[in-house]
C-alpha cells in the first residue's frame, strides 16, 4: 500500500494549512515578482516567518493530537516561469529543493 493510500485510509484527522501565499504577501508583507513564493526561499526574513507560520499550525496539532500535512513554499517553482523570475532552469529546480528541505 503506498503512503498515500495509507493516509487516505486513516481515520486520524489530519490539520493542514490554509492560505500561505494570502499570510506571506498580504498579512506580513513580502513581495515576489509575478507572486512566485518559491523565490522567498532565498529571503532570511521570508524563511523565519515561514518557521513562524508553520510552528503555529505544528503547535495546534501537538495539542490536539492530530497528524499535520506540511506544504512546500513551491508556487510558481517550475522551470517555465524561470525567465518571468530572472532565473535558470536550474535556479528553479534548487528553489524547489530547497523549499522541499525547508519542510
Amino acid at each position: 500500500m503506498a503512503d498515500i493510500d495509507k493516509l487516505l485510509a486513516t481515520q486520524r484527522p489530519y490539520l493542514t494549512d490554509g492560505g500561505f501565499e494570502t499570510w506571506l504577501f498580504f498579512q506580513q508583507g513580502f513581495v515576489a515578482p509575478e507572486f512566485a513564493a518559491t523565490v522567498l526561499m532565498e529571503d532570511d526574513d521570508a524563511r523565519s516567518a515561514m518557521r513562524k507560520y508553520f510552528d503555529q499550525f505544528l503547535q495546534m496539532e501537538t495539542s490536539a493530537d492530530i497528524g499535520f500535512i506540511l506544504d512546500t513554499n513551491t508556487w510558481r517553482g517550475c522551470t517555465k516561469w524561470a525567465p518571468k523570475l530572472d532565473k535558470t532552469e536550474q535556479e528553479m529546480i534548487e528553489l524547489s529543493k530547497n523549499a522541499v528541505e525547508f519542510v
